[in-house]
This record gives C-alpha cells, structure tokens and sequence, in this order.
C-alpha cells in the first residue's frame, strides 16, 4: 500500500492540519482512510486498511490513441455490496486467475498472468465497470518508455 497526502482529494481532515491522508492501495475500497494515520517526521504515513479483490470479466478490448483498452465488467457476490466507487484503483493490476477446483470445493490457484492495468471508472447500469490498459500497453509500451527515459537501468 502506498499513502499519499493529498489536498484535493474530498477525505475528511486526518494527518497535519490542511493535508488529508488518501489511501492508494490499489484494492478497489474507498480511497480514504478512516482511522487515524501516524505522520513520521512529516514524509511518511502507514494505517491498517481492508482490501477488496473484485471477480469479473473482460468484456471488451479496443484500441485508442495507440494504446489497447480493456473493460472489465466487474462480478460481486450475491450477498456482497460493492462500492460505488473504484477510487484508488488506478494503477492496480488486473490479473488473470488460472484456477483448479478440488473434489472438496476448494480452489487452488495454479498460474497468475497480469494482463492489464486499471487506469477509469465508468458506471454502467449493472454497476461499475473498470477501463484497463491491455498487455501491449503494459509489456510493450511502457517498457519502451522505460528504455526510453533510463537506457542505463535496462542493461
């Protein structure tokens, strides 16, 4: 988890007077934390926050501005209410999950593959809908850029 301060951000006043404290955790929860955040010499924060990890399904890819696109539709548990916002989930991985189910109903993951990374909200009638970046953006472009701007660090 990453905690940034923020002065934009609409949380309710923690941390030192005129800053707020956002959590940046990429787990799909709301983006502020709601307990008290402990400021060591004025750089760092920490706070114990709950994470949410969403089921769904990529329900479209495309490609804008040279970059390719995913929308994943997100799936919540009958019994679950999903937020009704994805704030702080930019930058967060999307990942495929390969999966075995045991004859007890367990189910063991057997192969993860990072296959996009969210970057936009976007409501849809059955619920929100996350935008992704696809693979090509995520393994080629940005890898590209990296090269690009540390050409030392990639050797």
């Amino acid at each position: 988890m990453v905690v940034r301060q923020d002065d934009n951000d609409g949380c309710r006043g923690s941390g030192r007077a005129g800053q707020r404290i956002i959590r940046h955790d990429r787990s799909g929860a709301d983006g502020c934390v709601d307990q008290p955040v402990h400021l060591a010499d004025g750089h760092q924060a920490s706070a114990d926050v709950s994470a949410l990890s969403n089921a769904g399904r990529f329900v479209d890819k495309w490609t804008a501005n040279g970059f390719d696109l995913l929308r994943f539709a997100t799936i919540p548990a009958p019994d679950f209410q999903p937020p009704n916002t994805y704030k702080g989930t930019s930058g967060g991985g999307a990942w495929r999950l390969f999966v075995t189910k045991h004859d007890d109903g367990r189910y063991t993951v057997r192969q993860r593959r990072l296959v996009g990374v969210a970057f936009w909200e976007d409501p849809r009638p059955h619920g929100m809908d996350l935008i992704c970046h696809g693979t090509e953006s995520v393994y080629d472009r940005l890898r590209d850029a990296v090269r690009a701007r540390w050409p030392l660090a990639c050797i």
